[in-house]
């Protein structure tokens, strides 16, 4: 045995001395007691870091009043046809909020009021609904980044709500809502596209335009609603390929674009990873209600 292997007469006198009363012994058993944790986690958060959000996750955006907070509370609800009857108790949108949610896997075709099942029955999902004014659009945009991450979860679909009835208006406020719908619209793809050309996800992004209200008499179809959107998304593209340098940026720097193409229906953004859809609906009203909504959301999870 080497000698500087302790014997089994000095590790009894290190045990006597660490159960003793002295001061060298209580101070080193305090520290290993206190410190010993502390050093632990630290190691173990460094090793084996927490992922911040692990449920998938569909995210609401779009301009505000468009509906996006309505159609989030009627999800936690369990709504899938429209009512006058049972009000939809909606949260003020001034900051984003994130509801755990679930939706039967199968729809009654019928649109009668889900009831609730057994767990086997039902997919369960987050929803992130934001805000959509024009100041906190920059903010909705950070949230998608954060989950476009590949540590704070899955994005399984990205909702994007639109006022219909405001896409047939010549007033200033209808052509006001349209073109920050479109501005809104291309900086959501454009973070969707950026995210797939730098491999963070092999499988398509899955985006939804729900034209909403069209219960209203004022409403436009979603046909032309999605053909209006995609123009004023090609049409930004354009104007900000040659558009005003921005902060840092010098003479024959490549300004990062949406790719060519389009407008064909936006099968042109497939691709870079993006399968866009567009379907119409309501929450109010005795039209068709917001079947199809939930019937893409039910996708999204096959």
């Amino acid at each position: 045995m080497s000698e500087s292997t302790p014997k089994g007469s000095e590790w009894a006198e290190w045990f006597t001395l660490l159960l003793s009363a002295n001061r060298t012994a209580v101070i080193a058993s305090v520290a290993t007691v206190f410190l010993v944790p502390v050093l632990l986690h630290f190691l173990i958060t460094v090793l084996f870091p927490e992922r911040k959000h692990l449920n998938p996750t569909i995210i609401a955006l779009g301009p505000s009043n468009a509906g996006k907070t309505c159609l989030m509370a009627q999800i936690e609800l369990n709504y899938t046809t429209p009512t006058n009857k049972v009000p939809v108790e909606t949260r003020p949108s001034i900051e984003s909020w994130r509801a755990a949610q679930k939706i039967p896997k199968e729809i009654p075709e019928d649109g009668e009021h889900i009831v609730e099942s057994n767990d086997h029955a039902w997919i369960k999902f987050d929803t992130l609904d934001n805000p959509g004014w024009p100041e906190q659009q920059a903010a909705a945009i950070r949230q998608l980044q954060g989950l476009l991450e590949e540590r704070t979860g899955t994005l399984s679909g990205v909702m994007f709500v639109v006022d219909s009835s405001k896409f047939s208006g010549k007033d200033e406020e209808a052509l006001n809502v349209v073109d920050d719908s479109v501005a809104f619209l291309y900086d959501v793809l454009l973070e969707l596209q950026r995210s797939f050309e730098e491999g963070k996800r092999t499988k398509p992004y899955r985006v939804l335009i729900c034209s909403n209200k069209e219960d209203l008499f004022t409403a436009t179809p979603a046909k032309k609603v999605s053909e209006k959107l995609e123009k004023g998304v090609c049409q930004t593209r354009e104007d900000k390929a040659r558009g005003p340098l921005k902060a840092g940026q010098e003479e024959g720097d490549e300004i990062y674009t949406l790719i060519p193409g389009g407008p064909d229906g936006w099968k042109w953004l497939e691709e870079v990873g993006i399968d866009v859809q567009v379907k119409g609906g309501n929450l109010f009203g005795v039209k068709k209600g917001s079947t199809e909504w939930m019937n893409w959301i039910r996708e999204c999870f096959v």
